[in-house]
Protein backbone atom coordinates (compact mmCIF):
# COMPACT_ATOMS: atom_id res chain seq x y z
CA UNK A 1 0.00 0.00 0.00
CA UNK A 2 2.78 2.42 0.81
CA UNK A 3 5.06 1.39 -2.06
CA UNK A 4 5.02 4.03 -4.80
CA UNK A 5 6.33 1.66 -7.42
CA UNK A 6 3.64 -0.91 -6.66
CA UNK A 7 0.97 1.77 -6.94
CA UNK A 8 2.29 2.95 -10.30
CA UNK A 9 2.44 -0.60 -11.64
CA UNK A 10 -1.09 -1.31 -10.40
CA UNK A 11 -2.39 1.88 -11.98
CA UNK A 12 -0.69 1.02 -15.28
CA UNK A 13 -2.10 -2.51 -15.23
CA UNK A 14 -5.59 -1.16 -14.61
CA UNK A 15 -5.20 1.25 -17.52
CA UNK A 16 -4.24 -1.62 -19.81
CA UNK A 17 -7.17 -3.69 -18.58
CA UNK A 18 -9.65 -0.85 -19.09
CA UNK A 19 -8.29 -0.07 -22.56
CA UNK A 20 -8.60 -3.71 -23.59
CA UNK A 21 -12.21 -3.88 -22.37
CA UNK A 22 -13.19 -0.49 -23.74
CA UNK A 23 -11.78 -1.05 -27.23
CA UNK A 24 -13.25 -4.53 -27.58
CA UNK A 25 -9.99 -6.42 -27.46
CA UNK A 26 -11.71 -9.03 -25.29
CA UNK A 27 -14.35 -11.09 -27.08
CA UNK A 28 -17.09 -11.34 -24.44
CA UNK A 29 -18.85 -13.90 -26.62
CA UNK A 30 -15.95 -16.31 -26.40
CA UNK A 31 -16.17 -18.88 -23.60
CA UNK A 32 -12.41 -19.31 -23.64
CA UNK A 33 -11.70 -15.60 -23.19
CA UNK A 34 -14.33 -15.31 -20.45
CA UNK A 35 -12.54 -18.10 -18.60
CA UNK A 36 -9.30 -16.14 -18.92
CA UNK A 37 -11.07 -12.98 -17.70
CA UNK A 38 -12.65 -14.61 -14.64
CA UNK A 39 -9.47 -14.60 -12.43
CA UNK A 40 -9.29 -10.82 -12.73
CA UNK A 41 -12.47 -10.37 -10.66
CA UNK A 42 -10.96 -11.15 -7.23
CA UNK A 43 -7.88 -9.10 -8.14
CA UNK A 44 -10.04 -6.09 -8.94
CA UNK A 45 -11.95 -6.63 -5.70
CA UNK A 46 -8.68 -6.57 -3.72
CA UNK A 47 -7.66 -3.36 -5.46
CA UNK A 48 -10.60 -1.61 -3.79
CA UNK A 49 -8.70 -1.76 -0.48
CA UNK A 50 -6.20 0.76 -1.87
CA UNK A 51 -5.98 4.22 -0.28
CA UNK A 52 -5.12 5.98 -3.54
CA UNK A 53 -8.01 7.75 -5.23
CA UNK A 54 -6.67 7.27 -8.76
CA UNK A 55 -6.28 3.52 -8.35
CA UNK A 56 -9.73 3.23 -6.75
CA UNK A 57 -11.45 5.19 -9.53
CA UNK A 58 -9.83 3.11 -12.25
CA UNK A 59 -10.54 -0.16 -10.44
CA UNK A 60 -14.22 0.79 -10.11
CA UNK A 61 -14.49 1.58 -13.81
CA UNK A 62 -12.95 -1.79 -14.63
CA UNK A 63 -15.30 -3.56 -12.22
CA UNK A 64 -18.32 -1.84 -13.74
CA UNK A 65 -17.34 -3.32 -17.12
CA UNK A 66 -16.93 -6.89 -15.88
CA UNK A 67 -19.95 -7.07 -13.57
CA UNK A 68 -22.27 -7.30 -16.57
CA UNK A 69 -20.47 -10.40 -17.86
CA UNK A 70 -21.30 -14.05 -16.98
CA UNK A 71 -18.25 -14.66 -14.81
CA UNK A 72 -18.42 -17.33 -12.05
CA UNK A 73 -16.22 -15.35 -9.64
CA UNK A 74 -18.67 -12.47 -9.53
CA UNK A 75 -21.20 -14.23 -7.29
CA UNK A 76 -18.44 -14.96 -4.79
CA UNK A 77 -16.80 -11.52 -4.91
CA UNK A 78 -19.86 -9.24 -5.08
CA UNK A 79 -20.40 -9.17 -1.27
CA UNK A 80 -16.79 -8.00 -0.75
CA UNK A 81 -17.10 -5.46 -3.55
CA UNK A 82 -20.34 -4.13 -2.03
CA UNK A 83 -18.72 -3.74 1.36
CA UNK A 84 -15.79 -1.85 -0.19
CA UNK A 85 -18.22 0.41 -2.08
CA UNK A 86 -20.11 1.44 1.04
CA UNK A 87 -16.81 2.05 2.81
CA UNK A 88 -15.73 4.33 -0.05
CA UNK A 89 -19.03 6.20 -0.01
CA UNK A 90 -18.73 6.81 3.73
CA UNK A 91 -15.21 8.14 3.30
CA UNK A 92 -15.49 10.21 0.14
CA UNK A 93 -19.16 11.15 -0.32
CA UNK A 94 -20.31 12.71 2.91
CA UNK A 95 -23.70 14.35 2.48
CA UNK A 96 -23.60 18.09 2.27
CA UNK A 97 -19.88 18.09 1.46
CA UNK A 98 -18.53 19.27 -1.84
CA UNK A 99 -17.12 16.46 -3.98
CA UNK A 100 -14.51 17.79 -6.38
CA UNK A 101 -11.59 16.64 -8.52
CA UNK A 102 -10.47 13.04 -8.23
CA UNK A 103 -12.87 12.41 -5.36
CA UNK A 104 -15.80 13.35 -7.58
CA UNK A 105 -14.76 10.83 -10.23
CA UNK A 106 -14.33 8.20 -7.52
CA UNK A 107 -17.79 8.81 -6.08
CA UNK A 108 -19.43 8.73 -9.54
CA UNK A 109 -17.67 5.44 -10.30
CA UNK A 110 -18.76 3.99 -6.95
CA UNK A 111 -22.39 4.91 -7.62
CA UNK A 112 -22.26 3.39 -11.11
CA UNK A 113 -20.78 0.17 -9.73
CA UNK A 114 -23.44 0.05 -6.99
CA UNK A 115 -26.17 0.60 -9.58
CA UNK A 116 -24.90 -2.35 -11.62
CA UNK A 117 -24.75 -4.60 -8.56
CA UNK A 118 -28.27 -3.70 -7.44
CA UNK A 119 -29.65 -4.21 -10.93
CA UNK A 120 -27.87 -7.42 -11.91
CA UNK A 121 -27.26 -9.27 -8.64
CA UNK A 122 -30.66 -9.81 -7.07
CA UNK A 123 -29.27 -12.10 -4.38
CA UNK A 124 -27.08 -9.35 -2.95
CA UNK A 125 -28.94 -8.04 0.08
CA UNK A 126 -28.97 -4.42 1.20
CA UNK A 127 -29.38 -3.55 4.87
CA UNK A 128 -31.60 -0.72 6.09
CA UNK A 129 -28.55 1.35 6.94
CA UNK A 130 -27.02 0.81 3.50
CA UNK A 131 -30.32 1.67 1.80
CA UNK A 132 -30.51 4.83 3.89
CA UNK A 133 -27.00 5.82 2.76
CA UNK A 134 -27.87 5.31 -0.91
CA UNK A 135 -31.16 7.20 -0.67
CA UNK A 136 -29.47 10.10 1.14
CA UNK A 137 -27.02 10.54 -1.70
CA UNK A 138 -29.71 10.10 -4.35
CA UNK A 139 -31.85 12.79 -2.71
CA UNK A 140 -28.93 15.19 -2.74
CA UNK A 141 -27.73 14.37 -6.25
CA UNK A 142 -31.04 14.61 -8.12
CA UNK A 143 -30.96 18.36 -7.53
CA UNK A 144 -27.47 18.67 -9.05
CA UNK A 145 -27.49 18.60 -12.86
CA UNK A 146 -23.90 17.35 -12.97
CA UNK A 147 -24.62 14.36 -10.74
CA UNK A 148 -28.09 13.37 -11.96
CA UNK A 149 -26.59 10.96 -14.51
CA UNK A 150 -25.63 8.64 -11.65
CA UNK A 151 -28.44 9.47 -9.20
CA UNK A 152 -31.42 8.49 -11.37
CA UNK A 153 -30.05 5.12 -12.56
CA UNK A 154 -29.26 4.27 -8.94
CA UNK A 155 -32.77 5.27 -7.87
CA UNK A 156 -34.32 3.13 -10.61
CA UNK A 157 -32.12 0.20 -9.57
CA UNK A 158 -33.37 0.58 -5.98
CA UNK A 159 -36.97 0.71 -7.18
CA UNK A 160 -36.37 -2.26 -9.46
CA UNK A 161 -35.30 -4.30 -6.45
CA UNK A 162 -38.45 -3.14 -4.60
CA UNK A 163 -36.39 -2.28 -1.54
CA UNK A 164 -38.66 -1.17 1.28
CA UNK A 165 -38.15 1.60 3.80
CA UNK A 166 -39.74 4.79 5.06
CA UNK A 167 -37.02 6.77 3.32
CA UNK A 168 -38.07 5.33 -0.07
CA UNK A 169 -41.63 6.67 0.30
CA UNK A 170 -40.40 10.05 1.52
CA UNK A 171 -37.94 10.37 -1.34
CA UNK A 172 -40.53 9.48 -3.96
CA UNK A 173 -42.83 12.21 -2.70
CA UNK A 174 -40.01 14.68 -3.36
CA UNK A 175 -39.32 13.14 -6.76
CA UNK A 176 -43.01 13.50 -7.70
CA UNK A 177 -42.88 17.19 -6.82
CA UNK A 178 -39.66 17.59 -8.80
CA UNK A 179 -41.35 16.02 -11.83
CA UNK A 180 -43.57 19.11 -11.93
CA UNK A 181 -41.39 21.93 -10.62
CA UNK A 182 -38.00 21.21 -12.23
CA UNK A 183 -36.94 23.62 -14.96
CA UNK A 184 -35.03 20.87 -16.81
CA UNK A 185 -36.90 18.74 -19.36
CA UNK A 186 -34.50 15.84 -18.77
CA UNK A 187 -34.98 16.00 -15.00
CA UNK A 188 -38.77 16.03 -15.28
CA UNK A 189 -38.65 13.05 -17.62
CA UNK A 190 -36.40 11.06 -15.31
CA UNK A 191 -38.62 11.90 -12.34
CA UNK A 192 -41.75 10.85 -14.23
CA UNK A 193 -40.20 7.51 -15.11
CA UNK A 194 -39.10 6.91 -11.52
CA UNK A 195 -42.49 7.85 -10.07
CA UNK A 196 -44.35 5.66 -12.55
CA UNK A 197 -42.04 2.74 -11.76
CA UNK A 198 -42.71 3.32 -8.07
CA UNK A 199 -46.50 3.44 -8.56
CA UNK A 200 -46.54 0.22 -10.58
CA UNK A 201 -44.02 -1.88 -8.60
CA UNK A 202 -44.70 -0.96 -4.96
CA UNK A 203 -47.74 -1.97 -2.87
CA UNK A 204 -48.96 1.58 -2.27
CA UNK A 205 -52.63 0.72 -1.67
CA UNK A 206 -54.30 3.90 -0.35
CA UNK A 207 -51.12 5.93 -0.85
CA UNK A 208 -51.55 5.55 -4.60
CA UNK A 209 -54.47 7.98 -4.39
CA UNK A 210 -52.09 10.65 -3.07
CA UNK A 211 -50.05 10.45 -6.26
CA UNK A 212 -53.19 10.65 -8.39
CA UNK A 213 -54.28 13.71 -6.41
CA UNK A 214 -50.86 15.29 -6.85
CA UNK A 215 -50.91 15.08 -10.64
CA UNK A 216 -54.58 15.98 -10.97
CA UNK A 217 -53.98 19.09 -8.85
CA UNK A 218 -50.98 20.10 -10.95
CA UNK A 219 -52.99 20.07 -14.17
CA UNK A 220 -53.44 23.75 -13.33
CA UNK A 221 -49.77 24.38 -12.40
CA UNK A 222 -48.68 27.89 -13.39
CA UNK A 223 -45.82 26.77 -15.65
CA UNK A 224 -46.75 25.02 -18.89
CA UNK A 225 -43.88 22.56 -18.55
CA UNK A 226 -45.27 21.38 -15.22
CA UNK A 227 -48.76 20.93 -16.66
CA UNK A 228 -47.36 18.94 -19.57
CA UNK A 229 -45.50 16.70 -17.12
CA UNK A 230 -48.66 16.05 -15.09
CA UNK A 231 -50.60 15.16 -18.24
CA UNK A 232 -47.85 12.78 -19.37
CA UNK A 233 -47.89 10.90 -16.06
CA UNK A 234 -51.66 10.52 -16.22
CA UNK A 235 -51.43 9.33 -19.82
CA UNK A 236 -48.91 6.68 -18.69
CA UNK A 237 -51.35 5.63 -15.98
CA UNK A 238 -54.18 5.27 -18.50
CA UNK A 239 -52.03 3.21 -20.88
CA UNK A 240 -50.42 0.86 -18.35
CA UNK A 241 -52.60 0.54 -15.25
CA UNK A 242 -55.14 -2.28 -14.87
CA UNK A 243 -58.59 -1.72 -16.30
CA UNK A 244 -60.31 -2.40 -12.97
CA UNK A 245 -58.46 0.45 -11.28
CA UNK A 246 -59.33 2.86 -14.10
CA UNK A 247 -62.96 1.75 -13.92
CA UNK A 248 -63.11 2.74 -10.24
CA UNK A 249 -61.52 6.15 -10.92
CA UNK A 250 -63.11 6.91 -14.31
CA UNK A 251 -65.09 10.02 -13.35
CA UNK A 252 -62.38 11.14 -10.93
CA UNK A 253 -59.92 11.32 -13.83
CA UNK A 254 -62.33 12.44 -16.53
CA UNK A 255 -63.83 15.58 -15.01
CA UNK A 256 -60.64 17.54 -14.14
CA UNK A 257 -58.89 16.43 -17.32
CA UNK A 258 -61.80 17.37 -19.55
CA UNK A 259 -62.01 20.81 -17.95
CA UNK A 260 -58.41 21.46 -19.05
CA UNK A 261 -59.57 21.29 -22.68
CA UNK A 262 -61.25 24.63 -22.08
CA UNK A 263 -59.27 26.02 -19.16
CA UNK A 264 -55.71 25.66 -20.43
CA UNK A 265 -54.25 28.50 -22.48
CA UNK A 266 -51.70 26.24 -24.19
CA UNK A 267 -52.76 24.50 -27.44
CA UNK A 268 -50.17 21.79 -26.79
CA UNK A 269 -51.58 21.04 -23.33
CA UNK A 270 -55.11 20.92 -24.69
CA UNK A 271 -54.02 18.50 -27.39
CA UNK A 272 -52.20 16.32 -24.84
CA UNK A 273 -55.29 16.29 -22.62
CA UNK A 274 -57.47 15.18 -25.51
CA UNK A 275 -55.10 12.31 -26.34
CA UNK A 276 -54.94 11.30 -22.67
CA UNK A 277 -58.73 11.28 -22.41
CA UNK A 278 -59.00 9.06 -25.47
CA UNK A 279 -56.55 6.63 -23.86
CA UNK A 280 -58.74 6.60 -20.75
CA UNK A 281 -61.99 6.11 -22.68
CA UNK A 282 -60.48 3.19 -24.62
CA UNK A 283 -59.81 1.35 -21.36
CA UNK A 284 -63.30 1.85 -19.91
CA UNK A 285 -66.17 -0.58 -20.19
CA UNK A 286 -69.64 0.48 -21.28
CA UNK A 287 -70.88 1.02 -17.72
CA UNK A 288 -68.19 3.59 -16.99
CA UNK A 289 -68.73 5.31 -20.34
CA UNK A 290 -72.41 5.53 -19.45
CA UNK A 291 -71.46 7.38 -16.28
CA UNK A 292 -69.37 9.80 -18.31
CA UNK A 293 -72.21 10.24 -20.81
CA UNK A 294 -74.46 11.20 -17.89
CA UNK A 295 -71.94 13.87 -16.88
CA UNK A 296 -71.94 15.23 -20.45
CA UNK A 297 -75.74 15.46 -20.41
CA UNK A 298 -75.52 17.52 -17.22
CA UNK A 299 -72.95 19.83 -18.82
CA UNK A 300 -75.15 20.29 -21.87
CA UNK A 301 -77.97 21.33 -19.55
CA UNK A 302 -75.89 24.02 -17.84
CA UNK A 303 -76.81 27.60 -18.63
CA UNK A 304 -73.21 28.67 -19.31
CA UNK A 305 -71.95 28.42 -22.87
CA UNK A 306 -68.61 27.34 -21.49
CA UNK A 307 -70.04 24.14 -20.01
CA UNK A 308 -71.95 23.39 -23.20
CA UNK A 309 -68.73 23.79 -25.17
CA UNK A 310 -66.91 21.48 -22.78
CA UNK A 311 -69.69 18.92 -23.23
CA UNK A 312 -69.48 19.13 -27.03
CA UNK A 313 -65.70 18.73 -27.10
CA UNK A 314 -65.83 15.79 -24.71
CA UNK A 315 -68.64 14.24 -26.70
CA UNK A 316 -66.47 14.36 -29.82
CA UNK A 317 -63.84 12.27 -28.03
CA UNK A 318 -66.46 9.75 -26.91
CA UNK A 319 -67.71 9.40 -30.48
CA UNK A 320 -64.14 8.78 -31.72
CA UNK A 321 -63.62 5.96 -29.24
CA UNK A 322 -67.02 4.27 -29.50
CA UNK A 323 -67.35 4.59 -33.28
CA UNK A 324 -70.42 2.77 -34.55
CA UNK A 325 -71.26 1.84 -30.96
CA UNK A 326 -72.17 5.48 -30.30
CA UNK A 327 -75.35 4.99 -32.32
CA UNK A 328 -77.27 3.90 -29.23
CA UNK A 329 -76.58 7.32 -27.67
CA UNK A 330 -77.90 9.33 -30.62
CA UNK A 331 -81.46 9.76 -29.23
CA UNK A 332 -79.96 11.49 -26.19
CA UNK A 333 -77.25 13.65 -27.75
CA UNK A 334 -78.71 14.72 -31.10
CA UNK A 335 -81.35 16.95 -29.42
CA UNK A 336 -78.67 18.39 -27.12
CA UNK A 337 -76.43 19.31 -30.07
CA UNK A 338 -79.48 20.71 -31.83
CA UNK A 339 -80.07 22.94 -28.83
CA UNK A 340 -76.49 24.24 -29.03
CA UNK A 341 -76.86 25.10 -32.71
CA UNK A 342 -80.23 26.75 -32.01
CA UNK A 343 -78.47 29.32 -29.84
CA UNK A 344 -77.15 30.92 -33.04
CA UNK A 345 -80.66 31.83 -34.13
CA UNK A 346 -81.67 33.19 -30.73
CA UNK A 347 -78.60 35.40 -30.56
CA UNK A 348 -79.26 36.72 -34.06
CA UNK A 349 -82.80 37.67 -33.15
CA UNK A 350 -81.72 39.50 -30.04
CA UNK A 351 -79.07 41.49 -31.91
CA UNK A 352 -75.39 41.67 -31.24
CA UNK A 353 -75.66 44.18 -28.38
CA UNK A 354 -78.30 42.25 -26.51
CA UNK A 355 -76.53 39.01 -27.35
CA UNK A 356 -73.40 40.28 -25.67
CA UNK A 357 -75.33 41.19 -22.56
CA UNK A 358 -76.99 37.77 -22.62
CA UNK A 359 -73.59 36.08 -22.72
CA UNK A 360 -72.53 38.00 -19.67
CA UNK A 361 -75.75 37.16 -17.84
CA UNK A 362 -75.53 33.47 -18.68
CA UNK A 363 -71.82 33.12 -18.13
CA UNK A 364 -71.16 32.90 -21.89
CA UNK A 365 -68.16 35.19 -21.83
CA UNK A 366 -64.70 33.97 -21.01
CA UNK A 367 -65.06 32.31 -17.64
CA UNK A 368 -63.77 29.26 -15.90
CA UNK A 369 -64.47 25.60 -15.24
CA UNK A 370 -62.88 24.34 -12.08
CA UNK A 371 -61.47 27.71 -11.10
CA UNK A 372 -59.01 28.38 -13.96
CA UNK A 373 -59.08 31.14 -16.54
CA UNK A 374 -60.30 30.27 -20.02
CA UNK A 375 -58.69 30.56 -23.42
CA UNK A 376 -60.17 27.73 -25.42
CA UNK A 377 -59.15 26.35 -28.79
CA UNK A 378 -60.48 23.82 -31.24
CA UNK A 379 -58.70 22.91 -34.44
CA UNK A 380 -60.43 22.35 -37.76
CA UNK A 381 -58.04 19.57 -38.66
CA UNK A 382 -58.24 17.55 -35.46
CA UNK A 383 -61.35 18.74 -33.69
CA UNK A 384 -59.69 18.12 -30.35
CA UNK A 385 -59.50 21.69 -29.05
CA UNK A 386 -55.98 22.70 -30.03
CA UNK A 387 -56.42 25.87 -32.07
CA UNK A 388 -58.99 28.57 -32.51
CA UNK A 389 -59.04 31.92 -34.31
CA UNK A 390 -61.79 34.06 -32.78
CA UNK A 391 -63.71 36.91 -34.31
CA UNK A 392 -64.52 39.88 -32.14
CA UNK A 393 -64.28 39.14 -28.43
CA UNK A 394 -68.03 39.27 -27.75
CA UNK A 395 -68.70 36.64 -30.43
CA UNK A 396 -66.01 34.29 -29.24
CA UNK A 397 -67.92 32.06 -26.73
CA UNK A 398 -70.86 31.35 -29.04
CA UNK A 399 -68.63 30.84 -32.10
CA UNK A 400 -66.61 28.36 -30.11
CA UNK A 401 -69.71 26.47 -29.04
CA UNK A 402 -71.04 26.31 -32.60
CA UNK A 403 -67.73 25.08 -33.92
CA UNK A 404 -67.17 22.24 -31.42
CA UNK A 405 -70.82 21.21 -31.76
CA UNK A 406 -70.38 20.91 -35.52
CA UNK A 407 -67.18 18.91 -35.00
CA UNK A 408 -69.06 16.51 -32.71
CA UNK A 409 -71.84 16.19 -35.30
CA UNK A 410 -69.34 15.50 -38.07
CA UNK A 411 -67.78 12.69 -36.03
CA UNK A 412 -71.22 11.25 -35.22
CA UNK A 413 -72.36 11.37 -38.85
CA UNK A 414 -69.10 9.77 -39.98
CA UNK A 415 -69.07 7.00 -37.36
CA UNK A 416 -72.78 6.14 -37.36
CA UNK A 417 -75.35 5.58 -40.09
CA UNK A 418 -77.55 8.30 -38.65
CA UNK A 419 -78.21 10.00 -42.00
CA UNK A 420 -80.03 6.95 -43.34
CA UNK A 421 -81.89 5.75 -40.24
CA UNK A 422 -85.62 6.46 -40.28
CA UNK A 423 -85.69 6.56 -36.48
CA UNK A 424 -83.60 9.74 -36.36
CA UNK A 425 -84.96 11.40 -39.51
CA UNK A 426 -87.11 13.99 -37.77
CA UNK A 427 -84.33 15.09 -35.41
CA UNK A 428 -81.75 15.12 -38.20
CA UNK A 429 -83.97 17.33 -40.36
CA UNK A 430 -84.14 19.84 -37.52
CA UNK A 431 -80.34 19.78 -37.37
CA UNK A 432 -80.03 20.44 -41.11
CA UNK A 433 -82.19 23.54 -40.74
CA UNK A 434 -79.72 24.98 -38.21
CA UNK A 435 -76.66 23.86 -40.18
CA UNK A 436 -78.06 25.49 -43.32
CA UNK A 437 -78.23 28.84 -41.49
CA UNK A 438 -74.61 28.42 -40.39
CA UNK A 439 -73.44 28.32 -44.01
CA UNK A 440 -73.60 32.12 -43.83
CA UNK A 441 -72.00 32.42 -40.40
CA UNK A 442 -69.37 35.22 -40.12
CA UNK A 443 -66.65 32.85 -38.86
CA UNK A 444 -64.94 30.96 -41.69
CA UNK A 445 -64.33 27.80 -39.64
CA UNK A 446 -68.02 27.50 -38.76
CA UNK A 447 -68.89 27.88 -42.45
CA UNK A 448 -66.27 25.26 -43.36
CA UNK A 449 -67.65 22.69 -40.91
CA UNK A 450 -71.20 23.36 -42.08
CA UNK A 451 -70.13 22.78 -45.67
CA UNK A 452 -68.35 19.56 -44.75
CA UNK A 453 -71.49 18.28 -43.05
CA UNK A 454 -73.54 18.91 -46.17
CA UNK A 455 -70.84 17.09 -48.11
CA UNK A 456 -71.42 14.07 -45.89
CA UNK A 457 -75.16 14.32 -46.55
CA UNK A 458 -74.76 14.52 -50.33
CA UNK A 459 -72.32 11.61 -50.35
CA UNK A 460 -75.01 9.34 -48.90
CA UNK A 461 -77.18 9.61 -52.00
CA UNK A 462 -76.62 8.88 -55.67
CA UNK A 463 -77.01 11.89 -57.99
Amino acid sequence: QGNLSARVVTYFALQLFQAAMKKGKVDVGSVEQLQMLDPFVPLLSETLSSRHVGVLSLALRCLTRVTCLPLPSLERCVPDVTAHLFDLLRRYARTGAAVVGGNQELVFSAFKAMTTILRDFKKQSVSEEELRILLTFVEEDIHDYQRQSTAFPLLKAILGRKLMGTEVYELMQKVSRLSITSESDATRQQCRQAVFQFMTDYPLKKKLQNYFDHYITNLSYEEQSGRESAIEVLAMVFNKFPQKLLQRHACYFFIPLASRMVNDDSPLCRQMVAEALKSLLKKLETSSRNDIATILVAWFGHKKLLHKRLASQSLGLLVEIEGHGFEKRLPVFLPLLDGCLALHGSYQEEGSAEGTAEEGAEGGTEGEVGGAEIEVGAGVGTGTGTDWIPRQQHHKPLDHLLFVSLVALEKAFTSCTVLRIEQHLEQVNLLWEKICLLLLHPHSWVRLLSSRLFGLLFSCYDP
